[in-house]
């Protein structure tokens, strides 16, 4: 019968089974809730809260053994010849301990900044009370040594806390929350860049339209040319403006980024012919070049290697790929020829006015090209990669203490377009990696360019002036 009991027993465990271990899970959705439903799981909370009370409890004894220093009927049985200069340096000891005496540590959140100032005051403390405690030692040995115990014990409890909160996951915590801040910055961004693109996509939609439109006038009026060698004339022509368009485009593009990173590091001062080479480049191009033709650009590369920081790679190599002196006698072969084409187009007034309204197509175009770098900019920004890849970061962070993660979109890295792999092309690299743009900068450039607009008749008037005044 005892055999057959304890095989009962036996059979009766095995039914049971081991207890089931209990899995934390955490929602998806309520990522923002992650760090103080961990906190609360884990007993920091509980632990953050005992912490509290030794640590003010601990205050009260340093507090109360402070007593005899500022105690008349203490001080009375000091002899006199010792008495003013003790009371002064009690005192002046009591004072000194107040500062962190009052230090309060109010939350998980601002432990660590707590952390830090209620030991700067430690340190304070044991620098300011040296002389003090030299004095102090003839009459007030045995409650010096009392008050050093209790602050030693106040200053232990705070380091032990330290350790204390890790083993409770405090270190995850405050990465968790950390990431939030950064996603939340990342959400505002976003909003704002929302905002922008669409501003941007109308505004490239309009210059589509006028560059379609002045394609489709410029297709009719090449019928109405008469003279046989206007039409290859202006054809001609074109091909040679676009190719001094490229190169001055080129250098006025490198001007104006090299201006804006010198702005945001002002610590940085290029050498002199450098930064008038930068300044006043972008206001002739094609005359600057033609006039100044040492290697000026190579110059801001090596200082810009040297003290730049920041993503300024780019930047460096489009400077040293230029070469001013070939540019130079590349525009001075342009110019003689552009005014003996520009002579011949003037034989034809259907090829004279193509030509006008080529003047504005090269703009439209190179308005448009702009308008797409900064569009596809954004939208690299708004692709949801860097917002996915903070969320995978914080998630690691819980699953590596064993957490469980459930609902919300699954978040698979590959899937991801990772920023550095984001492919651009260089129009996009030239506008933004460098100056690191930001809203407000392109926000300003919007601004910039619509201020120097000019009524289309005005322009309209220059462009031919400036044909016939070339002939």
């Amino acid at each position: 019968m005892a055999f057959l009991d304890k095989l009962k027993n036996l059979t009766k465990k095995f039914k049971k089974g081991a207890p089931a271990k209990k899995v934390f899970v955490l929602q998806e959705d309520e990522i923002e809730q992650w760090p103080d439903q961990v906190a609360t799981q884990y007993g920091m909370d509980a632990a953050f809260e005992e912490f509290q009370t030794a640590f003010k409890a601990r205050q009260t004894q340093v507090i109360a053994s402070l007593a005899p220093f500022t105690d008349e009927a203490f001080l009375a049985k000091i002899p006199e010849r010792a008495r003013t200069v003790n009371a002064v340096n009690a005192k002046s000891f009591a004072d000194a301990t107040k500062p962190f005496l009052q230090a309060r540590f109010t939350s998980l959140e601002t432990f660590e900044h707590d952390h830090d100032d209620f030991m700067e005051q430690v340190n304070v403390f044991a620098n300011h009370v040296k002389t003090s405690t030299a004095v102090l030692q003839e009459f007030f040995k045995t409650q010096l040594t009392v008050t050093q115990e209790h602050i030693k014990e106040l200053e232990d409890s705070v380091i032990k806390a330290v350790d204390m909160l890790d083993k409770h996951g405090y270190s995850t915590v405050k990465t968790i929350r950390e990431k939030l801040a950064t996603l939340s910055g990342t959400d505002e961004r976003r909003e704002k860049y929302k905002e922008l693109m669409e501003a941007l996509i109308t505004k490239r939609d309009t210059v589509e339209q006028k560059r379609a439109k002045l394609e489709k006038r410029i297709d009719g009026d090449r019928g109405k040319i008469r003279n046989k060698e206007a039409l290859p004339a202006l054809e001609k022509l074109q091909a040679l403006e676009q190719e001094l368009h490229d190169i001055t485009t080129s250098y006025v593009n490198v001007c104006k980024n090299v201006k804006k990173y010198l702005k945001k590091h002002e610590d940085i001062t290029l050498e002199a012919t450098a930064q008038q080479t930068i300044n006043e480049l972008p206001k002739n191009p094609e005359q600057y070049i033609r006039d100044h033709q040492g290697d000026v650009f190579s110059i801001v590369a090596d200082q810009l290697e040297q003290h730049g920081r920041g993503a300024v790679g780019n930047l460096i190599d489009r400077l040293r790929s230029f070469s001013p002196q070939k540019d130079a006698t590349r525009i001075e072969a342009i110019l003689p020829e552009q005014t003996q084409l520009k002579q011949l187009m003037m034989k034809d007034i259907a090829a004279l006015n193509i030509y006008d309204k080529q003047q504005f197509l090269l703009r439209a175009k190179q308005e448009e090209k702009e308008l797409a770098a900064k569009i596809t900019f954004l939208q690299a920004e708004l692709d949801g990669g860097e917002r996915l890849l903070i969320k995978r970061e914080i998630k690691d962070a819980v699953l590596a203490m064993g957490i469980t993660v459930q609902g919300g979109a699954q978040i698979i890295l590959d899937e991801v377009m990772d920023k550095d792999d984001v492919e651009s092309d260089d129009e996009l690299d030239k506008a933004f990696e460098e100056t690191q743009m930001k809203e407000e900068k392109l926000e300003e450039e919007l601004d910039e360019e619509d201020a120097k607009q000019k009524p289309a008749t005005d322009e309209h008037d220059d462009v031919l002036n400036n044909v016939r005044g070339a002939a």
